[in-house]
């Protein structure tokens, strides 16, 4: 220390030989005094923004500088755990230069880097949590409504299974079981299916135009070629032992009938049950077997004795003729049971074909009790085309032959004039109400010139009636 002694001033003195480095005979020193309160000042600046401490000692350990109070230094010399220190050793002057500061201070960027991490961890982690609530719960939604769908139609509950999935799964595998039990079953149905609608296109009760080809596909019905037809097989000559048997026996015989016949397969068909005798092959056959029919009379030729020395019974075969379009089909079984009635009248003929038997004598008409009643019910419906579809049939098939008498004309339509008061007389019409006052339509048709103009005439009093209806 310099000074006065009430002010007095520390000093740090350096000392440095002379010649420089000369150690053992120095010839002089040269010496410096350093403020100690200049070197405090400068460190001061250092240890303000840290906090901390910062000393010098010697190579004997005595402190020769110090920023802070002494109880700071003394806390610093103990090694407290709640500071950290740095150390520097001068191997010249043997010098330790020591820097010392608080846990908090040094570590407080870090803490707070550490805070701000674990508070953006935590936000991530509850929002993450909210996050997946909210999908979870918005993809077990559809989950839950088909569970309680398959609830309310499937016992037992969900309770009973491991989990939801596992419910799920067993539900879906019985409904392909369900699924595959009902194909099943549907195609064993399929047979008798087929057979109603069959025997509903025979009698004229199905609108060919609403037949689509998925539907013929569904009920295993190929109608692939342009003209139709229909073959009757009637059994019969069974003896008084197979008459007993009764529908036993006819129901073998219709089914082994059937099958002799898709078993020999020359063109396109399909066989139906009509009656406890009869049965009925639908053909279709391709334009060039409609002009080469030589060939179909031979196979239901073979047909017929082929069923007859199975049977050991009489069978007759009655042929259509061959017309074009799915809609004809009521047609052509209109003329197979013409030629079917025609049987009394022949002996040893094994085929009969309309086309035959319509040129010969036309000594009677025919209006089946069907096309009556098929007529009878396109009235009630108003159905004028199918009206005049049905009563052009009969036109053609009974008065466009040859030979025909013009009193069969007139019996013809006298008997659909009949057919057409009974109509009015169901739908409570009266006949003043629709026709002209003092028309007579039994003298009109006796009157008429010709046949054309008969057909004409009735064919407008049912038009009028029709729409009436409508």
């Amino acid at each position: 220390s310099i000074g006065r002694p009430d002010d007095k001033t520390e000093m740090l003195t350096y000392v440095h030989s002379l010649p420089s480095g000369e150690r053992r005979a120095p010839e002089g020193a040269l010496v410096m005094l350093i403020d100690k309160r200049q070197i405090h000042t400068w460190l001061e600046e250092i240890t303000r923004s840290n906090q901390g401490t910062i000393y010098i000692k010697n190579a004997e350990g005595q402190v020769l500088l110090h920023t802070g109070s002494g109880e700071s230094l003394m806390t610093m010399q103990e090694g407290n755990p709640s500071t950290i220190s740095v150390s520097a050793h001068s191997a010249r002057s043997g010098w330790e230069y020591v820097s010392a500061v608080p846990d908090e201070v040094f570590w407080g960027k870090v803490g707070t880097v550490k805070s701000w991490a674990l508070s953006v961890l935590f936000i991530y982690l509850f929002g993450g949590i909210g996050a997946c609530a909210f999908l979870t719960y918005r993809a077990y939604q559809p989950v839950r409504e088909i569970i309680r769908l398959i609830s309310e139609k499937k016992q037992p509950s969900p309770s009973t299974y491991g989990n939801e999935y596992e419910f799920i799964k067993t539900a879906v595998k019985d409904a392909f079981v369900q699924k595959d039990a009902i194909n099943d079953r549907l195609k064993e149905q399929v047979p008798v299916i087929r057979s109603h609608f069959l025997q509903r296109l025979l009698k004229g009760h199905v609108d060919a135009q609403a037949v689509s080809d998925q539907s013929l596909e569904f009920m295993e019905i190929g109608f692939r070629h342009a003209y139709f037809g229909v073959a009757l097989i009637k059994l019969c000559g069974m003896g008084a032992e197979e008459q007993e048997k009764t529908e036993r026996v006819w129901a073998i015989m219709r089914f082994l009938t059937g099958k002799l016949v898709e078993d020999h397969p020359l063109y396109c068909f399909h066989c139906v049950e009509l009656d406890k005798d009869l049965v009925a092959v639908v053909l279709n056959v391709s334009e060039k077997d409609h002009h080469q029919k030589a060939s179909l009379y031979e196979w239901l030729g073979n047909i017929q004795e082929l069923i007859s020395g199975q049977f050991e019974t009489g069978v007759i075969v009655a042929l259509s003729d061959l017309h074009p379009g799915m809609e004809q089909v009521p047609v052509c079984m209109d003329e197979s049971m013409k030629a079917l009635d025609y049987s009394i009248f022949t002996e040893n003929r094994s085929v009969l074909v309309y086309d035959d038997m319509k040129h010969r004598s036309g000594l009677v008409y025919d209006f089946p009790v069907d096309t009556e009643v098929q007529i009878i019910h396109a009235v009630k419906n108003g159905e004028t085309e199918k009206v005049e579809q049905l009563i052009g049939n009969l036109y053609r098939s009974n008065l466009e032959m040859e030979h025909k008498e013009p009193e069969l004309a007139r019996l013809l339509f006298a008997n659909l004039l009949s057919t057409l008061l009974k109509l009015l007389n169901a739908l409570n019409l009266k006949y003043e109400d629709l026709f002209e006052p003092g028309l007579k339509p039994l003298e009109v048709i006796n009157k008429a010139d010709s046949v054309d103009d008969m057909h004409a005439f009735v064919m407008s009093l049912f038009q009028q009636v029709c729409e009436q209806v409508r």
